[in-house]
């Protein structure tokens, strides 16, 4: 029988499923429980720790709850447990937020900048890169279309204006998928709306048809000013298109300006603006494509390596920990 092991996740990733690709690594050889946390709805909701404690678990996986893995590290458990923390959701936690987890809890970081914060505190931390598998068919760039996949309030719209500047922008897109706290997005103004040919949409209940609309453009704009992982960029990456992102984690560990992707200030958009034509935004959306298809096979390693630290419950040489060439470019094809 394979051993069983829990699951604690955000309520809203059975929506968005940004938690799924892990979950079907860890099932691959264990039995997951999936418990799904929706304190944020209804605090009555949030998952009873105690029960989960004495459920007799071989591991338990916390996913991005912070509070969650700080109230684990504080019980007597028998099984080990390893956090998933976001960068973006964490990256305001004091050092004594973390020095409470160290030596209780195992961390896997998908966040360089905070992995490295981790390890001068002195915990455990794996540090993994994800990559997505390269699109089939890359974006095709007869003319500028911009997709912005907007969350939150993080970029206003007169700074991405000031972002696109002159650019031959054929269309823009609107994909509102607000996260549960910014339900009131700010509107274009009607000049601009005809300006740069505006079209809208909303949540897709079924994610293919998400993708085939998603695919039909060549420049994606970042929803977040940080991310944890940063899965819409970095699908959008896999489909060979120019992704724009405020230079901050994890976008700028991916992302070298002008090389595979756009990075900027936003209180300088035009520090960092290029004069982006369809033919120079192939170039870059094909350098995207092709950091996927070198990055895909070092995921695949990171997995291994994740194993092996499970495994050893965080007690594992620091070659795991700081594998060879770690924070090298290596996946970055060179300029043409």
């Amino acid at each position: 029988m394979p051993e069983r092991v829990a699951f604690l996740g955000h309520g809203y990733h059975t929506k968005t499923l940004s938690s799924r690709f892990m979950i079907e690594h860890i099932g691959r050889t264990r039995d997951v429980a999936l418990h799904f946390d929706n304190s944020w709805v209804d605090k009555a909701t949030a998952t009873d720790l105690d029960a989960l404690a004495a459920a007799g678990y071989g591991e338990i996986h916390v996913w991005q709850l912070e509070r969650v893995a700080q109230r684990l590290a504080a019980m007597e458990l028998r099984c080990p447990v390893f956090f998933y923390p976001m960068y973006d959701s964490c990256r305001m936690l004091g050092d004594e937020y973390w020095l409470a987890l160290k030596g209780r809890i195992f961390i896997v970081c998908f966040c360089r900048h905070l992995h490295e914060r981790l390890r001068r505190l002195g915990l455990a931390s794996l540090w993994l890169r994800y990559w997505p598998e390269a699109a089939e068919e890359e974006a095709t760039y007869d003319a500028l279309r911009i997709f912005w996949r907007r969350r939150r309030r993080d970029l206003g719209w007169e700074t991405l204006k000031a972002l696109i500047g002159d650019w031959p922008v054929a269309r823009l897109h609107l994909h509102e998928a607000p996260d549960p706290t910014y339900p009131d997005p700010e509107r274009l103004p009607a000049a601009d709306a005809a300006r740069f040919n505006l079209t809208q949409s909303s949540w897709f209940e079924d994610r293919a048809a998400f993708d085939r609309m998603a695919a039909g453009f060549n420049v994606f704009v970042a929803p977040r000013r940080f991310e944890g992982i940063g899965l819409s960029f970095l699908e959008a990456m896999a489909r060979g298109q120019v992704v724009i992102a405020e230079n901050n984690a994890t976008m700028n560990e991916y992302i070298v300006h002008d090389v595979n992707g756009l990075l900027y200030e936003p209180d300088r958009p035009g520090l960092w603006r290029s004069a982006l034509t369809p033919e120079r935004a192939q170039a870059i959306g094909g350098r995207a494509r092709l950091s996927c298809l070198a990055g895909r096979p070092q995921w695949q390693r990171g997995l291994a390596r994740l194993d092996a630290y499970v495994r050893a419950r965080g007690a594992v040489p620091e070659a795991l920990l700081e594998p060879a060439g770690a924070a090298a470019r290596d996946w970055i094809p060179a300029p043409a």
